[in-house]
Order: C-alpha cells, then sequence, then structure tokens
C-alpha cells in the first residue's frame, strides 16, 4: 500500500463568519447572502475511475449528499428550498469549503439523492477494476459526514466486492480511518469477511510467497485495529471472561496461524523464523471459544453461538425466533444449510492451519500435542458438514472453500 493511500485525512480550516439571516444579500443579488459559517472539514473527492458511469455516479453523491453536509444551515436552505431554484440558476452563489469552491445548485431531495442502500450497491456493482477502489475511503467518509450510517449486510457486500477483485488493502485503509469513516470492526460478521476474504487472496494464488505475505501483513494490521477501542478495543483485556470478544475468536486467529503456518513450509523451509506460528498457536489452543463444538445460529446464519444454553441438539442452538415465535420445518431447513454453510467457510482454513502448523513443529512440543488433540473433533466436523453440502446451491462457498484445500469430500 502506498503512503499516499496510508495518510490521515486532513480536515478543512475553521471558518471565520458566523450565520447570517436569509434576507440578508450577498454582493447584492437578490438571493444570496453575506459570507456564512460553512461546516469544518472538506468534501470528500474521488479520482478518475474506469467507468464514465461510476465517475458520473460519484459525482452526483459529491454534489448532492456530500456537499450539502458541509454547508451552514443557511446555504443548505438555499440549496434545498423549492423558491430558490430558478434564482440559483440565474444568480449563482459561491461557498468556499476546506479551500474548494463550489457553486450551489437546487437539489430536489426526493428526486436527486441517491438511495442508502440501493446508490451503495449501485457504486459497487460498478466498481469493477482495481483503481476504482481507490475511492472507497473517501465514499465511506461522505457518508459518515451526511451521517447515513451504512447495516452490517452492506458492509459485509463491500468487502465481499472489494476480495473478489483483489483490493482488501482499500477496505483495511477504510477501518483505519474509522475516525472519518465511521467503518468499524466491530460487528461478529463484518471481522469474519474481512478475515476471510484476505485468507482468499492467498488461497487464490496457490499460496503463492508474495501475496501469502501480504496476505498475512494484513491479517496482522486487522488483528491490530481490533485493539482500537474504536472497533472492538473497548471490551478490555483480550480473552477476557465472558466476554463475546472478537478479537478471541477461533475464526480469526485461525486464519492468521494459517497464513503463517503456510508461509513458513511453503517458503521458509518449514521454518518458523519470527515465532509467528508459535505465536499464533499458542493463541488459538487457549481462546476460550471452542469452534469444534460452536452452535448453529438460525437467528443469523452467519456467525456462531458459542454458549450452550438453550441448545436443542449437538449443533443448533434455540430454534426460536427474534419475536419469540417458532420456525417452520422448512424454515429451519434453509437456516441450517445456510448455517453449516457459514461454518463450513470459517473452519476450513483453521483447520488447515492446524494441521500445516503439525509441519511447522517438532512432535515432541506442547504445541503439537495438543494440535493433534483437538484437530479430530474439528476435522470430524468439518467431514461432515462438507459431504451435507456437496451439490447444494445454498453451500456452495462453503464446500469450495473445502474443496480448495482438502479436495472433494
Amino acid at each position: 500500500m502506498s503512503g499516499k493511500g496510508l495518510s490521515k485525512v486532513i480536515r478543512g480550516s475553521e471558518c471565520l463568519f458566523k450565520h447570517a439571516p436569509l434576507s440578508l444579500t450577498r454582493q447584492q443579488r437578490s438571493f444570496t447572502s453575506s459570507p456564512v459559517c460553512q461546516k469544518v472539514g472538506q468534501v470528500p473527492s474521488f479520482s478518475p475511475t474506469s467507468s464514465a458511469e461510476l465517475d458520473a455516479l460519484l459525482l452526483k453523491y459529491r454534489k448532492n449528499l456530500f456537499l450539502p453536509a458541509h454547508l451552514s444551515e443557511y446555504d443548505q436552505e438555499l440549496v434545498y428550498g423549492t423558491r430558490h431554484a430558478e434564482s440559483l440558476k440565474t444568480d449563482p452563489v459561491k461557498v468556499q469549503i476546506g479551500g474548494e469552491e463550489f457553486v450551489l445548485e437546487h437539489i430536489n431531495q426526493l428526486r436527486d439523492l441517491p438511495g442508502t442502500t440501493r446508490g451503495f450497491r449501485q457504486v459497487l456493482n460498478l466498481m469493477m477494476e482495481k483503481k476504482d477502489w481507490d475511492n472507497l475511503p473517501q465514499f465511506l467518509e461522505g457518508h459518515r459526514d451526511c451521517r447515513r450510517p451504512l447495516a452490517h449486510a452492506l458492509y459485509c457486500q463491500m468487502i465481499r466486492r472489494a476480495g473478489l477483485v483483489g483490493r482488501m488493502d482499500a477496505v483495511i485503509e477504510a477501518a483505519r480511518r474509522v475516525r472519518y469513516t465511521g467503518f468499524r470492526l466491530n460487528d461478529e460478521e463484518v471481522v469474519l469477511q474481512m478475515m476471510y476474504w484476505i485468507y482468499y487472496k492467498a488461497q487464490v494464488s496457490g499460496f503463492e510467497e508474495h501475496e501469502t505475505k501480504q496476505a498475512l501483513a494484513w491479517a496482522e494490521v486487522v488483528a491490530d485495529l481490533l485493539e482500537d477501542p474504536r472497533h472492538a478495543g473497548d471490551k478490555g483485556p483480550l480473552l477476557a471472561e465472558g466476554a463475546n470478544d472478537v478479537r478471541a475468536l477461533p475464526e480469526v486467529i485461525g486464519i492468521l496461524l494459517q497464513l503463517a503456518a503456510v508461509r513458513a513450509v511453503k517458503h521458509t523451509d518449514g521454518k518458523d523464523l519470527d515465532g509467528k506460528v508459535a505465536t499464533y498457536a499458542t493463541r488459538l489452543l487457549g481462546t476460550p471459544y471452542d469452534l469444534s463444538t460452536s452452535l448453529l445460529n438460525l437467528k443469523r446464519p452467519e456467525v456462531r453461538v458459542y454458549s450452550k444454553s438453550g441448545a436443542v441438539d449437538s449443533d443448533i442452538a434455540s430454534q426460536t425466533k427474534m419475536d419469540g415465535g417458532e420456525y417452520s420445518a422448512e424454515e429451519i431447513q434453509k437456516k441450517t444449510i445456510r448455517a453449516k454453510n457459514h461454518w463450513l467457510v470459517a473452519a476450513v482454513p483453521v483447520l488447515h492451519g492446524m494441521k500445516t502448523a503439525l509441519h511447522v513443529f517438532d512432535p515432541s512440543t506442547v504445541a503439537s500435542s495438543k494440535l493433534k488433540e483437538n484437530i479430530p473433533r474439528l476435522e470430524k466436523r468439518v467431514n461432515r458438514y462438507a459431504s451435507d453440502l456437496k451439490g447444494i446451491a445454498a453451500g456452495n462457498l462453503g464446500y469450495r472453500t473445502y474443496t480448495n484445500l482438502f479436495g472433494s469430500a
């Protein structure tokens, strides 16, 4: 990642004027005012993309959504008020924000504003080339500036799209700029998506040396970010008893172990030169969360349940809906398949990392003994779910993750 890409956002300068009433004039024009205080900061700007359609859409966001968030209340009323629409055309009003000059135009709030969900997805679908993703941090900054919170599902879609294009670094940069982007790594599904698509970068290359090294570095950046109180670090010390701590989840630590172990086996003659295989193996074996006995979560199939209270059998947590009702048999079947798929996606890299680490440790070491003790339980369930999902469309990603690392079930 370039130094420019990692540079912090520099916010705008202080404004110098107080608000002026609408009855005042600016430069003797009928629908202008004396200079008024604009909100501190710069309006996010975008670099050219691979698509004229994407450029136009980002410009629409900038002019119609992000710019007004930096205007004073006076100028917001000026651009949104229908009675000023024609006057803004004939008697232009200019404002200075963050050293940049803007000409105000009327904005129809019903017609001109992109939808929160639909518009965001439209942008993601148009970001097809790697360079398009250079704009992601600024795009998220704009959403935060105009107080448009994004659902976790949109963040997960964003991560998947970036992972497929090979631009997880842009997502990591957005998380690093959390103060400005509002993109927090504190939701379990979001964090697991981050780790999976970082792993995917190495796996899809056949664990080529450069890609594996870079994926491990990115995964470690994410792990470090999780310690930040603005992400998941507000939960207290790592592995705090009774905490639902994303930092301690085996799905997170296991990918760190896998990437470190694969790098050691394939690229450093099986030697743990920097001690990272030992570090992550110790952390994985020490976590209070046991992936092999975790429960499928019918309420939210994308994540696991680690508490046994309310379990209906050895694999599935409570089948009660959020509203207290019961799922139908058909709903249970569909949700169970989805939950197995997500469990397999999470568990396969962990199992692969544990088995690969055995080739690094001396058989007489404590780490080797503990891994050999824990692998069979996890492997048995992984193989069972791979067989269950074979040929089922809803289980495609989980089964494909399995076959990529272990062959067909």
